[in-house]
C-alpha cells in the first residue's frame, strides 16, 4: 500500500507545478496517474472523480490521452461492477484507437468488451467481439494477448454450456502460457479447465487439475486464487459424497478468506462447511456454521442454504 501513497503524493506534488505552468495536458496526465493510485488501491469511486476531472482537461487535439482517460474511467466502473458503464466507455474509445493505428491498444480494448458481454449474459456480442480480438492479437504476434483471449473466449463456451469446445480453447491457452513459462496465467487457465471438467461430471479430472493450481498460486501469494481453488476441489470431492475430504478442503479455503475483506468467499466456504458436516452426521456444528453464514449475508441477496457452490473460472 506504500507505494501507491507515494505514487498519489508525487502526482499531487507534479499535479502543482503543471497548474503553475499552465499545462492542461500534463495536468491531465498526473490526474490520470493519481487516479490510478487509488484505482490500485480499490479506492474506485474517488479514483472516477478524478479521471472525470481529468477528461475536463483533455483536449480534442489530443485522442490518445482522452482515450487513455477514457480508458481509466471504464476499468473503474468495472471494478465497481457497473459492467454497462464500463461498456459504454470501452465502445467510445475503440473507434478511436482504430483510427489512430493503436492496434495493441485496440485488441486489448475489444476484448475486455467481450469479457464485459459475457458478464452481462450478452454471449453472440461476448463471442463476435473476441473472435475479433484473437484476430488482431495474431496479426501482431501478441502470445500473451492471445492465451488471454482463447481462455476468455473458452469462458464464452462454458457458459453456453459448451464445456468440450471450452476445454479445447482453454488448452491451446494453456500451451501458450507454458512455451512462455508464465506460471501464473498458466494456474489460471487450468483452473477453468478443472472447473469446465467438473460441469461435463469428470469429478477426480477436475481434482487433478485444480490440484495443479494450488502451488503456483501459493507462491504467488495470490489468496483469493488459491482460496477459490481449494473450495473447488472440495466441491468435487463432495460431489463423489467424499465428505470428509471435502470438509478437510473447505476449512483450508475458510481460513484464506478474511472476515472483513472477502464476505462472500467467506460465506461460500462456510455454507459448504455446513453441508459437509451434515452429511457427515453432525448437526450441531452443520447448524452453527449456518447461522455464521446468516449472519454474513444479512442486506445481500446470497442464499444461505447448505449447498455447494462453486465459483465461475477465474
Amino acid at each position: 500500500m506504500g507505494q501507491y501513497a507515494d505514487a498519489a503524493e508525487a502526482a499531487r506534488q507534479g499535479r502543482s507545478i503543471a497548474q503553475a505552468a499552465g499545462n492542461r495536458d500534463l495536468e491531465a496526465c498526473l490526474l490520470d496517474e493519481l487516479g490510478a493510485s487509488f484505482s490500485n488501491r480499490g479506492e474506485r469511486k474517488q479514483a472516477l472523480d478524478i479521471f472525470f476531472e481529468a477528461l475536463k482537461l483533455r483536449s480534442d487535439a489530443d485522442p490518445i490521452g482522452r482515450t487513455r482517460t477514457l480508458s481509466n474511467i471504464g476499468v473503474a466502473y468495472w471494478g465497481i461492477g457497473d459492467r454497462r458503464k464500463a461498456l459504454s466507455y470501452m465502445e467510445q474509445i475503440a473507434p478511436v484507437l482504430h483510427e489512430t493505428g493503436e492496434v495493441l491498444k485496440e485488441s486489448t480494448t475489444i476484448g475486455n468488451m467481450c469479457v464485459l458481454h459475457n458478464d452481462l449474459g450478452e454471449y453472440k456480442q461476448a463471442l463476435e467481439l473476441c473472435i475479433q480480438a484473437l484476430a488482431m492479437k495474431r496479426e501482431i504476434a501478441d502470445l500473451a494477448g492471445q492465451a488471454l483471449t482463447l481462455s476468455n473466449t473458452g469462458n464464452i463456451y462454458g457458459s453456453l454450456g459448451d464445456y468440450q469446445k471450452a476445454l479445447d480453447l482453454y488448452r491451446q491457452a494453456l500451451a501458450i502460457h507454458n512455451s512462455m513459462k508464465e506460471e501464473t496465467g498458466a494456474a489460471i487457465v487450468i483452473n477453468n479447465i478443472a472447473w469446465a471438467y467438473g460441469q461435463l461430471g469428470e469429478y477426480e479430472k477436475a481434482i487433478e487439475y485444480y490440484t495443479q493450481a494450488i502451488e503456483p498460486f501459493r507462491k504467488r501469494d495470490r489468496k483469493n486464487s488459491l482460496g477459490n481453488v481449494l473450495s473447488n476441489i472440495g466441491v468435487n470431492y463432495a460431489k463423489l459424497n467424499d465428505f470428509s475430504k471435502a470438509l478437510e478442503f473447505h476449512l483450508q479455503a475458510l481460513a484464506l478468506r478474511p472476515e472483513q475483506n472477502d464476505r462472500d468467499g467467506r460465506a461460500i466456504s462456510l455454507n459448504n462447511i455446513a453441508n459437509c458436516y451434515a452429511h457427515l452426521g453432525d448437526k450441531q456444528k452443520a447448524l452453527d456454521r449456518e447461522r455464521s453464514v446468516r449472519k454474513l449475508v444479512i442486506g445481500t441477496s446470497r442464499p444461505s442454504g447448505a449447498s455447494t457452490i462453486a465459483p465461475p473460472p477465474t
